[in-house]
């Protein structure tokens, strides 16, 4: 409570107003009590005055004597004042305090002549024969209608201020006493309006504070407590609110982090802008495909970090006419494509835009290789074909006839009826390993035995170019999991490629080895070695390094690609090594 301002305030121009009309009540009543103690004393005078008149009247002395100066004291002994007659002349013809003889004449004193004209006569004032302050009354004697003389009678003064400050006193220690108990019902008053005021001021502080809900116990049945009551049940309601409040930040805040996750594992990036295109969220996928590298995108216009002028055009229009937009862009450091979508946020409260990004390099990559696929499918199936078409028709048209080179004509439809056969099987053989990579059994294969086999079936070729073949294989057992079939089918497509092209006098050579954790073949040889800008196709289907060269041999152009499906089904991994013109090495790993 002492640190209560309110309190202070209102106790503080209470108890100003207080002392202020117990000091003006004061004063009016010191005032009036000195004024009071003057008349009573100044009655007094009048009153002794009136009945030593009354004594002397029908016989005032004529001069003074023993007996009347002994009377004099006498009385004023009694009275406790000053007795004086003084004749018309102003001889003092007795006195109680001097002798007569001792005294001048009285005739210019101030009550005297008040006296002699208004028949009474007051004065204040010292005493010129005893040297004091005093307060004198005289009143004229006038017996016959005949002034004789005056009756005087004075008082020290000091017996009058010793009333006066008496009375003075009494009156200051009264309003004093009176002031004390008004300032201390004053502060009992005001705490007990102030302490409620301040429970319900803490208790506020707390809800504003957020620590608590408190309630005040405050029983009254003024304003007071009707406040107290009224607070109480505003924090009864607060607090359910608060907790209702609770519940749903808590459950928003769920559902926001889990949308957060879930966009957040998109491959697809999304970004949400608003309607002056400042970012209000973007996910680490959409960073990733519009190459922004700072990662405090938020809040920044999207123009800013993503400087790519058909997302920032169908943006404007998405945002201008409320229709979606779709567009296929390019970043230009990355050269991905971008599959771009961008639709109107729902509800008025949140206008703006959603984008959807999603990486479609590898599709269109898919398509283009699925064009080429099926162009090259169409013209090796073609360029045999036309070759057995143009050829029978020469037979039919008189070839047969022809000894010297009818036979001739039909070794060549066998060879192109070979190649288109060999297509078909090559064809079927990478359907296959596609269509049903699930139903392949994997067993335990004995890899030496397998690159023996198919060693020795190409030796024979090797042998008719005059290549040297030779193997390298540790003399302990290497065991792989994988498909018997496959296995031989990757080794012969290795070897035929490396006999294909190397030329007279080559030498090819096999190596395997083991690491204790995988089985690592390689296939080396010294032939035509493939150009660096051609080594990243060489696993694409029909991709040949050299079209021409590739049909003369006899290839399909599909052999490194079954090669490589039949690696991935083993979960193996193969390389390619080669430098123009110094020969070639393919490597596989297996485990």
């Amino acid at each position: 409570m002492f640190a209560s301002r309110i309190f202070w305030r209102i106790f503080g121009w209470y108890a100003l107003l207080t002392m202020g009309l117990v000091l003006t009540l004061g004063s009016i009543l010191a005032d009036r009590m000195e004024r009071t103690v003057v008349d009573t004393f100044r009655q007094r005078l009048h009153d002794t005055a009136e009945a030593l008149r009354d004594s002397y009247e029908a016989d005032f002395p004529e001069a003074p004597g023993r007996e009347l100066q002994e009377r004099l004291e006498s009385l004023a002994e009694r009275n406790q004042t000053r007795l004086t007659l003084v004749d018309d002349a102003g001889t003092v013809i007795g006195d109680s305090a001097r002798a007569p003889a001792e005294m001048e004449n009285h005739r210019e004193r101030p009550e005297l002549l008040m006296a002699r004209k208004n028949g009474d006569g007051y004065a204040r004032r010292k005493s010129p024969t005893l040297g004091i302050p005093m307060m004198y009354y005289a009143i004229r004697l006038t017996p016959a209608k005949r002034s004789r003389g005056f009756v005087r009678i004075a008082v020290d003064t000091s017996k009058i201020d010793s009333e006066v400050h008496s009375a003075k006193r009494l009156v200051w220690t009264s309003t004093a006493a009176i002031s004390f108990i008004i300032l201390v019902v004053t502060w009992g008053v005001l705490r007990r309006i102030v302490r409620p005021i301040e429970e319900l001021t803490r208790a506020a502080r707390a809800i504003t504070a957020g620590r608590q809900t408190p309630r005040v116990d405050i029983t009254r049945r003024d304003e007071l407590g009707v406040l107290a009551a009224s607070f109480n049940s505003m924090s009864t309601e607060l607090a359910h609110r608060i907790e209702e409040l609770q519940k749903q930040r808590l459950a928003i805040s769920a559902n926001s982090q889990l949308l957060e996750t879930v966009l957040s594992a998109m491959t697809e990036g999304v970004v949400a802008v608003d309607s002056n295109q400042v970012v209000l969220f973007a996910n680490g996928a959409a960073r990733r495909l519009l190459d922004i590298d700072a990662h405090d995108i938020v809040g920044k216009p999207i123009w800013e970090t993503a400087r790519i002028g058909p997302l920032q055009q169908v943006l404007e229009e998405t945002l201008r006419d409320g229709t979606a937009g779709r567009c296929s862009l390019e970043i230009p450091r990355t050269k991905a494509t971008v599959a771009l979508g961008v639709v109107c946020l729902s509800g008025n409260s949140s206008p703006g835009a959603l984008i959807v990004l999603e990486d479609v390099t590898e599709l269109r990559r898919l398509e283009s290789v699925r064009r080429d696929f099926v162009s090259n499918v169409s013209h090796e199936l073609k360029t045999p074909l036309t070759a057995i078409q143009a050829m029978s028709e020469t037979l039919l048209d008189g070839g047969l006839e022809d000894d010297q080179h009818n036979r001739d004509f039909v070794e060549r439809i066998s060879e192109q009826a070979d190649r288109l056969h060999a297509l078909i099987l090559d064809l079927l053989r990478l359907s296959r390993i596609e269509a049903e990579p699930d139903q392949l059994e994997l067993t335990p294969v004995r890899v030496i035995d397998v690159l023996r086999r198919c060693i020795d079936e190409h030796r024979d070729t090797a042998n008719s170019k005059n290549l040297q073949l030779d193997i390298d294989v540790p003399d302990a057992p290497l065991m792989v999991l994988a498909n018997p079939e496959g296995l031989a089918t990757i080794f012969d497509n290795l070897l035929d490629n490396a006999v294909k092209y190397s030329s007279a006098g080559g030498h090819i050579v096999v190596v395997a080895t083991n690491d204790g954790e995988k089985i690592r073949i390689e296939v080396r040889d010294n032939g035509l070695g493939i150009p660096l800008e051609h080594q990243r196709r060489v696993f694409e289907r029909f991709y040949r390094v050299d079209s021409a060269r590739s049909r003369d041999v006899g290839g399909t152009g599909l052999g490194l690609a079954i090669v490589k499906h039949w690696v991935q089904l083993f979960d193996g991994e193969i390389e390619l090594q080669s430098e123009f013109g110094h020969g070639t090495e393919v490597a596989i790993e297996l485990a």
